[in-house]
């Protein structure tokens, strides 16, 4: 949608609360007022095997779904984004929340609210989002994006893992980052880091 496409540049440039209230926010309403009315369960998905899960497990729960484009998750996801360019992180984590009620197995905007625990030092709910994160990555389709994403949660775990002092746990995380994209600087440098730990401790 170029409304969301217009946004994103306006918050490269310096520009974030200008593409909240022009862009993200104007997305937001017209979608609100669209579907004021709606009963049923409402997702937004990308790939075809997200919408399928959407689906298949209200039916399960014996719940009306529908599942809409991603322009409503992505703009609660991008309004997150701009939020947190201007250093409000509990209104950029509430916005993101609103985007993972939208989309619950999105690996990116899970991912990205892992890393928003992991800013505030929530350890333990930043492992369990990435947890999450890690299992959405199934749903995507292209391959060099289902790596991107994984590396992304193994990442996020190991760090989780060796700041609730688990440096085994956290250590295997980002070896198992590696096994998928060997040029993984960051596993690497956060593999020295463990090793730097342990030294100390013997």
């Amino acid at each position: 949608m170029k409304l969301i496409e217009d946004g994103v540049a306006l918050v490269k440039a310096g520009r974030a609360e200008e593409a909240i209230t022009r862009n993200f926010d104007q997305v937001i309403a017209r979608l609100e007022k669209q579907y004021a009315g709606e009963k049923r369960h409402i997702y937004c998905g990308r790939e075809q095997a997200e919408v399928v899960l959407y689906l298949t497990e209200a039916a399960s729960k014996g719940e009306e779904a529908i599942a809409l484009t991603p322009a409503w998750a992505d703009a609660w996801f991008f309004k997150a984004y701009a939020l947190t360019e201007l250093h409000r992180p509990v209104a950029a984590a509430a916005a993101l929340d609103r985007a993972i009620a939208l989309s619950p197995s999105h690996a990116h905007y899970l991912s990205e609210r892992g890393y928003l625990y992991h800013q505030a030092k929530d350890w333990q709910h930043s492992l369990e989002t990435y947890k999450a994160a890690e299992e959405a990555v199934k749903l995507i389709s292209d391959k060099q994006g289902q790596i991107a994403e994984r590396t992304r949660a193994l990442r996020g775990q190991g760090y989780a893992l060796v700041e609730l002092g688990d440096l085994d746990a956290g250590e295997q995380k980002y070896q198992q980052s590696l096994a998928l994209n060997p040029d993984d600087k960051m596993s690497r440098q956060e593999l020295d880091y463990i090793k730097g730990l342990r030294a100390k401790r013997n």
